[in-house]
C-alpha cells in the first residue's frame, strides 16, 4: 500500500520498486539474506528456526495485501442485459462494459455484462440477476489487480 514500519520492509519496497517483485516475495527475499547472514553466525538450527518463520510471514503478508486489494468481476449473460446495465450503473454507481457474444450452445447472439465490483456489490448483482431472470448466467471472477479510473492508477 506504500507505507512503512520502518524494518526491512524499507529494502523490501526499494527492491520491489527495481524488480516489480510483489510486496511479500520482495520481502521475503529481503528476510531471507538477513537470515542466512545469522545462520552464518548463530548456527544453522537458528538459522532453520528463522526460515520457516519468515515463510509463514511472507504467507502471511502476501495473502493480506491481496485480499486489500481483491475485487469481483463479474460477467452477466441474460434475457435482459439492459436492465443489468442499469442496474450496475445506477444502483451500484459503477461502469460495465458490454460485449456481444454467441451462445454455443443455444445458437443465439447475447449481449454479454461484465463490471468489476467489491464483494458486496456483487453479492447485490448476483441477487439482482437471480430476480430478474431464473435462467441467466454468472460468472464471478476474483481479481486482485484492476488498473483505471475508480481502481488503481495506470503506474
Amino acid at each position: 500500500m506504500g507505507a512503512s514500519t520502518g524494518g526491512t520492509d524499507i529494502l523490501a519496497m526499494i527492491l520491489r520498486q527495481r524488480t516489480g517483485f510483489e510486496v511479500g516475495r520482495a520481502l521475503m527475499l529481503v528476510d531471507v539474506a538477513i537470515v542466512a547472514t545469522a545462520a552464518v553466525l548463530y548456527g544453522p538450527r537458528v538459522g532453520l528456526y528463522c526460515v520457516l518463520g519468515l515463510f509463514d510471514k511472507t504467507l502471511v503478508v502476501g495473502s493480506a495485501v491481496e485480499r486489500l486489494h481483491l475485487r469481483k468481476v463479474c460477467t452477466v449473460i441474460c434475457s435482459r442485459p439492459h436492465e443489468v446495465e442499469r442496474f450496475i450503473v445506477r444502483e451500484l454507481n459503477r461502469s460495465a462494459t458490454i460485449t456481444p457474444g454467441y451462445g454455443a450452445y443455444s445458437g443465439k447472439q447475447v449481449l454479454q455484462v461484465m463490471s468489476a465490483l467489491s464483494r458486496h456489490e456483487a453479492m447485490r448483482l448476483r441477487q439482482y440477476v437471480r430476480s430478474l431472470d431464473d435462467h441467466a448466467f454468472m460468472t464471478v471472477v476474483n481479481s486482485s489487480e484492476i488498473i483505471g479510473k475508480g481502481f488503481c492508477g495506470l503506474n
